[in-house]
């Protein structure tokens, strides 16, 4: 078949090669006028492991990352809040501590090895479903296709334009980050939390670095990037020590990139020969971590379906069977769990300090936890 896919991100490379190594004509359209690696680090868990050692990519991912075996939150007091361990589930488990732009390059690598087409600066504005075509903003046309698959983002233009519903929320908060060399290397992620006000992370990505965020909410950071930037510094500083090799190299604000949350929810990510995967299908708040491995989970369970039953309208169909519990209990769930840690609720801090402590103690509800965390939930009861 001849496929579009939209969105030269973690979901649509990792897609594109793969639907590329079972003979399809692949090509792959992006907005920016270059493809090259962006972002913070992120958490692969066990579930974008499976993915990736299937891919052949664990093994070279894995000897630049850091091996991670759970998460420790505390709070400014210095109590721990929650503390999660992946070698209660099995002693070999362990999320690998990632930079985005790493795991990208080497996903955009295997594209062009894979012999996908990528053409660049094509901004898509519209599809012709009928004749299906793609337009962009400039006019420009591909060839007729007979699958799009969308994984443009949570922002994604195209969706809008197709008129597929979808139920977007804009959170009231967000967070500043930044990665650098950082002596701190925990064997985990590493939180500091203090109410539901300041929420600051330090996420080992190897070898020596760190990425460092800070969350605060979007209305406050006009505010902060207008005011002096040491001061802010000498504060996060003295608020979490660690951070200090990270931030101490910063001269700025414009040192550290600031992203807004979002969530998006498609009831039905698919219609005719349109299908979505990713953020552009179920964006979340990043407070559980799952986007990155969601997205390589989507991709190969596309490819999967398509080669299985080689009909685009039966694979959508198949798809849409396959992800739709778990993709729905990741979101739902961090729809619930966001405001207790970053949000201007009192009560909710004050209910999450005195129970989440106890939670991973209580055998099921312990193993439940790292289920989750570890991306291998299938579902609220699976």
């Amino acid at each position: 078949m001849k496929i579009a896919i939209v969105g030269c991100g973690i979901a649509g490379t990792t897609v594109a090669f793969l639907l590329a190594e079972q003979g399809h004509e692949v090509t792959l359209f992006e907005q920016a006028t270059e493809c090259r690696p962006v972002g913070a680090g992120i958490m692969i868990q066990a579930s974008g492991q499976q993915v990736l050692e299937r891919l052949g990519l664990l093994e070279p991912l894995a000897a630049t990352s850091q091996r991670l075996h759970g998460m420790t939150a505390e709070l400014a007091s210095g109590r721990t809040l929650v503390r999660l361990d992946f070698r209660k589930l099995r002693p070999d488990a362990h999320a690998l501590g990632v930079h985005r732009g790493t795991l990208f390059q080497m996903l955009l690598d295997r594209c062009r090895r894979s012999g996908v087409s990528i053409r660049t600066g094509f901004r898509a504005t519209s599809f012709d479903a009928k004749q299906g075509e793609l337009r962009s903003a400039e006019g420009e046309t591909s060839e007729n296709v007979e699958l799009l698959i969308l994984a443009d983002g949570s922002r994604s233009e195209l969706r809008k334009s197709l008129g597929i519903t979808a139920r977007v929320t804009e959170y009231s908060h967000g967070a500043l980050w930044t990665t650098g060399p950082c002596d701190f290397q925990p064997d985990r992620l590493y939180q500091l939390v203090d109410g539901t006000q300041r929420l600051v992370g330090l996420l080992p990505i190897g070898p020596g670095r760190c990425s460092y965020f800070w969350g605060l909410s979007v209305a406050d950071w006009p505010n902060l990037a207008a005011s002096s930037f040491e001061r802010w510094r000498d504060e996060a500083v003295r608020f979490c020590p660690p951070s200090e090799p990270i931030l101490s190299s910063l001269r700025s604000f414009g040192d550290l990139t600031f992203g807004s949350y979002r969530s998006v929810a498609v009831r039905v990510p698919y219609r005719d020969n349109v299908i979505l995967i990713g953020d552009s299908s179920h964006a979340t708040s990043p407070h559980l971590g799952q986007g990155a491995n969601l997205a390589l989970e989507d991709a190969a369970c596309l490819a999967d379906c398509i080669a299985d039953t080689n009909e685009t309208g039966r694979a959508c169909e198949l798809f849409h069977q396959c992800r739709a519990r778990k993709i729905r209990f990741y979101r739902q769930l961090t729809a619930i769990l966001s405001p207790f840690f970053q949000s201007k609720s009192v009560w909710r801090s004050s209910v999450r300090d005195l129970a989440l402590p106890w939670m991973p103690h209580l055998p099921f509800v312990g193993r439940q936890m790292l289920y989750t965390l570890s991306g291998q939930k299938g579902g609220w009861f699976g």
